[in-house]
């Protein structure tokens, strides 16, 4: 093992079950494109371009047979090996064995698009998805390539892979992840990388005698138990020794050594196969009650298992649980119920395999449990009392949680960026695999659906500018200067863009052509012919205002001149409260414009300068003080949302809380505090301001929602204490 030091050269990766979470060497979890700890291990299929990770999770119910679930399960995997287990049962998706690629006799997928059926491998699918992947690291790497898939900023994936997998399923990886443009890629077994992670976590203490610790993970596809020893820096060990970069050995406190001792691995035995086995149960109660059978990978189907995983989830927190499958036969929602104890015996194939691998691995270790300095018990399916039993009962010691599910992503990189335990990964590139050609034509195809996915995002985004100038053009009636607008002639105009745009016409235009025609539209003949006068009223007034703006930073710039040791917000001037009011005004609409357009630091700007405006009012009456209390009300919560977009959540709180000043029973204000506070996990002060936000307005669907989070997370650390004193006192 290591002096394992966190550095950010290389990304760790997870490919997990049905989502994949990513890591840098400094622990750092890289969020996916919703801000999310982990992606989505999906590719999805449209007619002309393809959706992966997040975007590809309504497909999944909606349109099944165009979407690719655990796809790294494919990459590398003999047909015949791949089409027996579980979660293949499930899929919708067209496969069958490949009549060429690497491994020969490997798996093929193919979907439907609009050029026709196109069939890929299961290496150039995981090389999709791992293009997502990259394109979410790329912002937290070194400068050096560009966007998504070919465009995307340089970086290395190391991957952890499957202690039983074959060099030929790891080769794949590697090649999967050279197509996705990585710059450098390893793969190491899943047993090295939860070592490596435990030794850097929790090094054995300077002096102390060598530990031996088991670490159970039931993930949501496989099973990995692993015996390791564990020591001091600097003595023998049988694991190689990760080197420490040369410019941080100081940080490594002290370096731990390991020994793998044991390791078992099935990859046929995780979270999903206990679903799968409840899947069965309910199909067939279904069949017998409702004369129906919900196939396995049909849309019902696919309800069904969902149905299955969140009640095999609550189990984990009571002993019995029900849900309610909508829609399952024929317009019924179908009730589902279980218990512990049902499950268990439902289970008993699986909780004997899991206490197999236990047992197997203690005795291929040679330790006796009592031995055992610790047992650590991760991923989805420890989770379940059940499972937790069975390992409890054979390792004789309560179960530890040092370990979480980016473990094995942070594992991969601290051995990455080591620089050794490199056999796995020369095993895999010495395999069966893609030639470099092979590998060049693949990263050219890549690059093409690229431009295709590329071109379909911006003419979605051009048929939403044309959506949006219907919309406006509808209200601009009812505008400043709407009555300069031939009402008749707009609606003949509009009438005619809407009948076009939801045409075949312009379902089969090119971004080109959609471009076009926005142009003609808006300055061919609204602005050139029907709203002309509309146009140039608003635009005459877009020009004083914008004079204003000049003159008044001309004025603003001589004052300063004038006035050298005054700070930027130096403005004396007394003017009259009409005056200065107009100035408020003016730069608060400016800044809602600016907001409008998603340019939200000068939005801010704006609003800050109408706030120091409003503050230098004079001789204000009762009238007037609480008029210009409401202006700077709004300004105040206008400040919030905008630091909430750019997610400043200590300035949304500040501000919130000025604007709460003004009205204690601001619910925007109190709402929007909440948010920040949620999002610094300052939970119960959320939960306060959301209980006020809520009595102030009761119907108000933002807040109820929030609530419902904060409840939620509230619950789960209450619980977590509970256990942590409960373990205390015991």
């Amino acid at each position: 093992m290591a002096a394992l030091v966190g550095e950010e050269r290389w990304v760790g990766i997870d490919l997990g079950g049905d989502r994949s979470t990513t890591v840098l060497g400094s622990g750092e979890i890289i969020r996916s494109e919703l801000g999310g700890h982990d992606t989505p291990n999906l590719v999805a299929f449209k007619a002309r371009h393809r959706n992966i990770g997040e975007a590809a999770m309504s497909m999944v119910t909606s349109a099944p047979t165009s979407t690719v679930g655990v796809v790294h399960t494919m990459a590398g995997t003999p047909y015949s090996s791949w089409a027996q287990r579980a979660p293949t049962a499930h899929a919708a998706f067209r496969h069958a064995e490949a009549s060429g690629g690497h491994p020969k006799g490997g798996v093929a997928v193919t979907v439907e698009r609009q050029t026709g059926p196109q069939t890929f491998g299961g290496t150039e699918i995981l090389a999709m998805y791992l293009c997502k992947l990259r394109a979410c690291a790329a912002p937290t790497q070194a400068s050096g390539g560009g966007g998504e898939g070919a465009s995307a900023t340089a970086c290395k994936g190391c991957f952890s892979s499957p202690a039983a997998a074959s060099p030929v399923e790891r080769r794949a990886v590697l090649d999967a992840a050279r197509i996705a443009g990585f710059a450098d890629a390893k793969v190491f077994p899943a047993s090295d990388c939860l070592c490596a992670v435990y030794a850097q976590k929790h090094p054995v203490s300077p002096g102390s005698a060598p530990e031996t610790v088991i670490m159970v993970d039931v993930g949501r596809l496989q099973t990995t138990v692993v015996v390791a020893r564990f020591g001091e820096g600097g003595g023998e060990s049988d694991a190689p020794v990760a080197k420490a970069d040369s410019q941080q050995t100081k940080k490594a406190a002290a370096p731990c050594t390991y020994s793998v001792l044991a390791v078992r691995n099935n990859v046929d035995l995780g979270a999903f196969h206990f679903d799968d086995r409840m899947f069965r149960h309910f199909q067939g109660l279904v069949k017998k009650k409702y004369e129906h059978d919900v196939l396995p990978g049909s849309k019902q189907g696919i309800r069904l298992l969902l149905a299955c995983r969140r009640l095999r989830e609550l189990l984990s927190t009571s002993p019995t649980a029900e849900t309610v499958v909508e829609n399952l036969v024929d317009g019924v929602d179908v009730p589902l119920s279980m218990s512990r104890a049902e499950l268990a015996t439902l289970c008993e194939a699986e909780l004997r395999e899991i206490r197999s691998l236990v047992r197997g691995c203690l005795e291929e270790a040679a330790i006796d449990a009592g031995s055992l300095a610790g047992a650590q018990a991760f991923g989805g399916g420890c989770r379940m009392p059940i499972v937790q039993d069975v390992v409890r009962d054979e390792v004789g010691l309560p179960l530890g949680s040092r370990l979480d599910s980016a473990s094995l992503a942070y594992g991969a990189a601290l051995l990455a960026q080591g620089g050794e335990l490199m056999q796995a990964t020369e095993e895999a590139l010495a395999a069966e695999g893609m030639s470099k050609e092979e590998i060049i034509k693949a990263v050219a195809d890549e690059h093409e659906r690229q431009k295709e996915d590329a071109e379909v995002r911006a003419i979605a985004l051009e048929r939403n500018e044309l959506e949006s100038l219907l919309f406006d053009m509808g209200s601009a009636p009812n505008k400043k200067h709407g009555e300069l607008i031939d009402k008749e002639a707009l609606k003949v105009a509009l009438g005619g863009l809407e009948d076009w745009l939801y045409s075949e016409e312009a379902d089969d235009a090119d971004l080109a052509a959609l471009k076009t025609k926005r142009k003609e539209a808006r300055y061919a003949e609204l602005k050139g012919n029907v709203a002309k006068a509309f146009f140039e009223a608003v635009e005459a007034d877009k020009k004083k205002v914008e004079a204003e703006m000049e003159a008044e930073a001309k004025a603003f710039e001589e004052e300063k001149k004038n006035n050298p040791d005054e700070g930027d917000d130096h403005d004396t001037r007394k003017l009259p409260k009409p005056e200065r009011m107009r100035l408020v005004i003016k730069n608060k609409e400016e800044g809602t414009e600016l907001f409008k357009g998603q340019n939200y630091r000068q939005a801010g700007a704006r609003y800050s300068k109408a706030l120091t405006h409003a503050a230098k009012m004079f001789d204000l009456n009762a009238e007037e003080q609480k008029e210009v209390h409401a202006v700077q009300l709004s300004l105040y919560l206008n400040l919030a949302q905008c630091y909430l977009k750019l997610q400043s959540w200590d300035q949304v709180v500040n501000n919130c809380t000025l604007a709460l000043k003004l009205d204690a029973e601001s619910s925007k204000g109190l709402y929007r505090r909440a948010y920040a506070r949620f999002a610094k996990k300052d939970y119960d002060n959320a939960k306060t301001d959301l209980d006020k936000a809520q009595a102030y307005a009761p119907g108000d669907k933002a807040v109820a929602t929030l609530l419902k989070k904060v409840d939620s997370v509230l619950k789960k650390q209450q619980e977590k204490e509970k256990k942590m004193w409960s373990k205390a006192f015991s």
